[in-house]
């Protein structure tokens, strides 16, 4: 991205078009987040996110990256209107939960 901004590299149409389908992944799940919360938290509750440890857990998950998945998690934080706190994936038994079924 730092080369494209400054010119030194144009961008080659499959990046720009994997950045489309990353961004299309990130907002959907993103969407689906906050509708998985709000059907199950009660309204103003706060809400835990368990986030991934590294790059493995985050592409076991559907992303490259934590930094793209802090990227989803920045827009279901935006949109919910509640406290939320964010933990490590698994460290609570709230976590532990949804990783189970995630992972089914």
């Amino acid at each position: 991205m730092r080369s494209w901004s400054t010119g030194r590299r144009k961008p080659h149409p499959e990046n720009i078009d994997r950045l489309r389908e990353l961004y299309d992944t990130i907002s959907h799940a993103a969407l689906s987040a906050v509708e998985q919360i709000d059907s199950i938290v009660p309204d103003g509750a706060p809400c835990e996110i368990g986030y991934p440890s590294d790059d493995h857990e985050a592409q076991t998950l559907g992303y490259p990256c934590v930094g793209a998945w802090k990227v989803m998690a920045g827009m279901v934080i935006a949109e919910l209107d509640r406290p939320v706190t964010l933990v490590p994936r698994g460290s609570t038994p709230a976590s532990a939960a949804a990783m189970d079924a995630h992972n089914k």
